[in-house]
């Protein structure tokens, strides 16, 4: 039996999961906890909050190796890897690998959200710091191009910057041209003076 006490008045009530977009992001392993899967396998599963989004958490499983060969084994040199362990620390020979090895480390992750139209799973995978920082780098590069040619795609193409017919004056005073009033622009579509308010 357990109990505890605590003022709620200053929580919201939880309300699920925080969606969280595809990217690259550092989470801090909060706890890994012995399960099993339905067939039976052992695994881990990492609790992994972002601080960068409010302290969202997600999980990560790995299985527990059943041999010496299991392949699940370059899943576990990943994740120690994105921890931020080194060739060298890992390469070594056998080390041991417990709780206390990861918990309150920061690891380095892409994230890909399930997406039901498509039927993808959720996908969280490990990725060393430096290869982090590149991939999350070239993946900010290519958003913001994409939003730029998203961008451009709405400007129609030839069209002029002011109205044709329409000119600025410079300033008597020689400091360069002066930006168009609202009675220019109008004079200038409808070729017709807008007497201004004053």
């Amino acid at each position: 039996m357990w109990s505890f006490t605590a003022n709620l008045g200053n929580f919201g009530a939880a309300t699920g999961s925080r969606a969280i977009t595809e990217g690259y992001y550092q989470g801090v392993v909060q706890a890994g906890e012995l399960t099993t899967t339905s067939s039976g396998r052992q695994q881990i599963a990492f609790k992994l909050s972002i601080a960068s989004l409010g302290g969202a958490v997600r999980t990560w499983w790995v299985g527990i190796p059943r041999n010496p060969d299991d392949n699940v084994l370059a899943y576990w040199r990943s994740f120690a890897e994105s921890c931020g362990f080194t060739a060298a620390q890992l390469g070594t020979g056998e080390v041991e690998l417990t709780e206390a090895t990861f918990k309150g480390k920061t690891c380095h992750f892409y994230y890909l959200p399930k997406n039901e139209s498509t039927g993808t799973r959720e996908k969280l995978s490990p990725l060393p710091p430096n290869v982090w920082a590149e991939r999350k780098t070239a993946h900010t590069q290519s958003a913001s191009a994409q939003m730029g040619s998203a961008l451009r795609e709405q400007v129609p193409q030839g069209m002029p910057a002011m109205p044709p017919g329409m000119t600025v004056a410079a300033p008597a005073n020689g400091a360069g041209s002066r930006a168009p009033s609202s009675a220019d622009v109008m004079s200038a579509l409808t070729g017709a003076s807008v007497p201004t308010l004053g």
